[in-house]
């Protein structure tokens, strides 16, 4: 290439930064939350969320605040600011479902503006690319679709990192607070964002006592709320006789192994391989031998080691913990890593060639459904999305039927309460009893519920009453032949 060339390239770069940097894609991502936040916004609560926001924000509304602590029963070992706000919107405006939802949009909003201003931090006039890959993941899309403290997480994550980058004071103080408060996944990105400010800067005296005295607030929140939850419930995390026992136990050598390959899936899943493979070829192929990294490049992978370990690595040690949701900040990273060092080898034409392709595998992944003997993450994907109607439609047949709704084995999380996920006064359960002494089953298969050997028996040995829906969800409606 001889130099007018080149000078044309550089020039025509140069060019498009300026246009690139006056854009601002942020009300591109807003429409589309927006519209996703139309769609979802008479949908119940849903997974997770069903002991998170609603089951803790009934009790906090039906005893109008009176108890701090939750019972056990429903005490995840989370703080529970998130139920009290849900609980207090529903004082000011009503025991409704988009009052959950129309709480959930200024985080949404928060979120949206955060990734966009990381995003341009880091990566200049191609941060909306970088953006869109973040926002755009089926786990986040997912998540935002629900009344989740996960996303009032994932926001103030990057609200937190942005006080870092612009050396914000006030950003870095709220945003510690706010993390905190939300659960105990938000007091491990206190933590490793803590230690990410410090090593940033260079790990001296100096900025271990600035950071320190910045993450303050936060830190003592966790600390006053771990000590007065174990003075007032004698635990931290979970107990013996928690509903969420089984997740806590110790994985052991074997387990530990499998986790390996569970967190490997995860990383991958959701659409999240064909960013592993398309950057994954463009940096190989622009290598040249070098491995020398930018700075920018080594900060992220600081910041990707740091919650790896502080976050994540914990996980490997308990049984069913490594959740899509889990590793957000992570996957979010992970992106952050590849998109920078795709860009470092890459002209624009070529990076916006491997975006793309990366985008639509990406959003496959909301496509994503695995055969029924695999565990999978609804709440991680639109896939679910279709699961609302189909569950009143098979409510409303089993009604019609008279069949009464005591004598029906159901699975998480469609076997709760009207009450609990659609906020109505039905406080009628499903059976009680194993599946194998039901009169009936209502089988979904966004439920996780059921072992290899049940759902076999089903299909082989049970009478299929009524199939609601089918791909991407269906309910299936069984009847014990020998009942």
């Amino acid at each position: 290439m001889n130099s007018k060339s080149y000078l044309v390239i550089l020039t025509t770069e140069m060019k498009y930064e300026h246009t690139a940097n006056k854009r601002n894609p942020f009300l591109f991502f807003l429409i589309a939350y927006l519209i996703l936040f139309a769609v979802s916004l008479n949908n119940g609560f849903f997974w997770d969320t069903t002991h998170l926001a609603s089951l803790q924000a009934w009790w906090y509304y039906d005893n109008n605040f009176k108890y701090f602590f939750l019972p056990t029963g429903i005490d995840s070992g989370h703080p529970s600011f998130f139920a009290m706000l849900l609980a207090l919107m529903w004082k000011m405006f009503g025991v409704r479902v988009p009052v959950g939802h129309i709480l959930m949009l200024p985080f949404i909003i928060l979120m949206i503006r955060e990734v966009t201003e990381i995003c341009k931090y880091y990566f200049k006039s191609r941060f909306p690319y970088v953006a869109a890959l973040v926002l755009f993941n089926p786990i986040i899309l997912g998540q935002a679709t629900l009344v989740s403290p996960d996303i009032v997480l994932f926001g103030f994550f990057f609200f937190t990192l942005n006080g870092i980058l612009d050396n914000s004071k006030l950003k870095i103080l709220i945003g510690a607070l706010v993390l905190g408060a939300i659960s105990m996944r938000g007091m491990m990105c206190v933590a490793y964002l803590c230690l990410f400010a410090v090593l940033r800067q260079g790990l001296s005296f100096k900025s271990i006592i600035r950071f320190a005295l910045i993450f303050s607030p936060g830190i003592l929140v966790v600390i006053a709320f771990l000590s007065l939850h174990y003075a007032h419930s004698g635990w931290i995390g979970y107990h013996a006789n928690s509903p969420w026992a089984d997740s806590f136990d110790s994985a052991g050598i074997k387990g530990f192994a499998r986790n390996i390959v569970v967190f490997s899936f995860r990383m991958v899943d959701m659409g999240m391989v064909f960013i592993w493979i398309f950057m994954g070829i463009a940096i190989i192929s622009r290598m040249k031998g070098s491995i020398a990294l930018s700075k920018r490049t080594t900060e992220l992978l600081l910041l990707w080691i740091l919650c790896f370990l502080v976050s994540v690595l914990l996980q490997f040690f308990y049984r069913h913990s490594l959740l899509h949701r889990y590793l957000l900040p992570l996957i979010a990273i992970t992106t952050f890593v590849f998109c920078s060092l795709a860009e470092e080898g890459l002209t624009l034409k070529q990076f916006k060639r491997v975006w793309l392709l990366s985008l639509v595998g990406l959003l496959s992944g909301n496509l994503w459904v695995f055969p029924d003997p695999i565990a999978k993450g609804w709440d991680a994907t639109l896939a679910h999305l279709p699961y609302y109607k189909l569950r009143k439609e098979a409510l409303h047949f089993i009604k019609a039927e008279n069949i009464p709704l005591g004598k029906v084995n159901g699975g998480f999380p469609y076997n709760l309460t009207g009450k609990c996920i659609d906020l109505n006064s039905d406080t009628t359960t499903f059976s009680k009893l194993p599946p194998e002494q039901s009169p009936y089953v209502l089988y979904s298969n966004i439920s996780n519920d059921y072992t290899d050997e049940q759902l076999n028996s089903f299909k082989k040995d049970w009478i299929s009453l009524k199939v609601f829906g089918g791909w991407p969800v269906r309910f299936v409606l069984y009847k014990n032949p020998s009942l």
